[in-house]
């Protein structure tokens, strides 16, 4: 019996030669090596990567659309208007009807929302140095290079955690 626990315990290797060349399995792996880094320096703050990156949208252009904004996130509309309205009652963001189409609504960060950006800011500096660290500057800087084409080019998708 002692000698079946041992062998449980130990850990199998498995061969992962063809999954090394199949580009969504290393994706996968680089998500989820990013995921758990995001997770552990923002543990202690209410926000998800995809509202961070809502809240970034609409500080670099202030004013845009909800509309513009899932687009750019690759959000479906539904999740992004449920993302922006959770956003705003957080009083984070403020939205307001545009002038030329009144069924527009365009948004702004409050100041509540600069306030909590800048916190946001802070930990994900020192995330992003953790990645650095534990990847190389040059690879980083290499990988982003390599997927920012792939920014937006996937189709919308529903969020079930904002």
């Amino acid at each position: 019996m002692a000698q079946d626990e041992s062998v449980a315990a130990q850990r199998e290797e498995l061969g992962l030669a063809r999954l090394q060349t199949t580009i969504g399995f290393l994706l996968l792996g680089g998500w989820r090596l990013a995921n758990s880094c995001f997770n552990q320096h923002f543990k202690h703050i209410d926000i998800t990567p995809a509202s961070y990156g809502v809240l970034l949208l609409i500080e670099e252009n202030p004013g845009c659309s909800i509309g513009s904004v899932g687009r750019a996130m690759g959000i479906a509309p539904n999740s992004i208007a449920r993302l922006v309205d959770g956003l705003v009652a957080r009083d984070l963001v403020g939205k307001r009807v545009s002038e030329a189409d009144a069924r527009t609504r365009l948004l702004e960060l409050t100041g509540e929302g600069r306030a909590f950006l800048d916190l946001l800011e802070q930990h994900h500096a020192e995330y992003e140095r953790e990645v650095i660290d534990a990847f190389g500057k040059d690879r980083h800087d290499a990988l982003c290079a390599l997927l920012r084409p792939f920014v937006g080019a996937g189709p919308v998708e529903e969020l079930d955690r904002f």
